[in-house]
């Protein structure tokens, strides 16, 4: 539990660092720092699952670097909120464009890390 809290707490730190190297998005404009934060930690869980696959790595590896780190780095609930915020401010459009992209790259920045993950530590098959 602590080594994951330790986790969580890097992850943290990881998120406004990256968060500063956006603009500052005001309310019910469309977030790119959120949606760069959660497509980079999918990829990022991603690479982490493909190494752990290949190496044969502990869980517990998982549980500190992927539900704390990971966890801790990328937002559902600002996701939602900003997607709320934008609907309120009558930005439709903006709103569903910001879901689509944020539901489509999740789960495609995943595969990529997996892929990339499986390449980097199995080496590249023909």
């Amino acid at each position: 539990m602590l080594a994951a809290a330790a986790g969580g707490g890097l992850g943290t730190v990881l998120r406004v660092l990256v968060s500063q190297f956006w603009l500052k998005v005001p309310p019910g404009r469309f977030p790119h720092g959120t949606l760069v934060v959660n497509a980079s930690g999918s990829l990022a869980l991603g690479l982490l699952l493909a190494a752990l696959m290949a190496t044969g790595g502990r869980s517990e590896l998982f549980i500190v670097v992927g539900v704390g780190m990971v966890g801790a780095y990328t937002t559902v609930s600002s996701l939602a909120l900003e997607s709320l915020l934008m609907l309120r401010a009558g930005r439709t459009r903006s709103a569903v464009a910001y879901l689509v992209a944020s539901l489509t790259s999740g789960p495609l920045m995943a595969l990529l890390g997996l892929f990339l993950g499986g390449w980097l530590f199995n080496g590249p098959r023909v």
